[in-house]
């Protein structure tokens, strides 16, 4: 008897949507529309999201999914690691979290040049959310304020291409075909 081989659904958009989930808010913070006390529940919703986020990658990767790599690390580096340090020490970022920010951001950005084989938009977003974690990082570590500004404004950004890449991701899932421009490869 021929056992029949168990496939798993494609979870980038889930993965995709739990980020724009925490990047989102956690960016209106950062630029001051949210104000300071909401600061536990954006830590519970990074802890939160970012474990879906590495749940999300490890299926991807088991999937052979290129899209586990990206995952993995904004679920560790991103969201999970800055929620669990400001648990242990409340106020503002410590220098590792500036170093895990920078190292992060420059881990980026051959994912962004990578993606950028299947189209131009998540080469664009993944390149300005590496740039804009370099940013905070280094705003972390002392640098002038306005580069911590920049870097909400480039992660907000980011948030708002996972959330409407999640939902394209959905739609085209559910209808069978793309129904939102998801972009042209930029690089062959």
């Amino acid at each position: 008897m021929e056992q029949q081989r168990s496939t798993w659904f494609d979870p980038t958009a889930i993965g995709m949507l739990a980020v724009a989930l925490s990047v989102i808010p956690f960016s209106l913070l950062l630029l001051g529309v949210l104000p300071s006390q909401v600061m536990p529940a954006i830590v519970a919703l990074l802890l939160t999201t970012g474990i879906l986020s590495v749940i999300v990658g490890l299926i991807s990767l088991a999937r052979g999914d290129f899209a586990g790599i990206p995952m993995l690390l904004f679920g560790l580096l991103f969201m999970i690691q800055p929620a669990v340090s400001f648990m242990m020490n409340p106020g503002p970022p410590n220098q590792v979290t500036g170093i895990v920010n920078i190292i992060g951001g420059v881990i980026l950005i051959p994912v962004a040049i990578v993606l950028g084989r299947m189209s131009w938009i998540p080469c664009v977003f993944i390149g300005l959310v590496g740039i804009g974690v370099i940013l905070a990082g280094c705003a972390i570590l002392g640098a002038p304020p306005i580069l911590g500004l920049l870097s909400a404004i480039l992660i907000l950004l980011f948030g708002v291409h996972m959330l409407y890449t999640g939902i394209g991701l959905i739609l085209a899932q559910g209808f069978g075909r793309p129904i939102l421009p998801m972009g042209k490869p930029m690089i062959k």
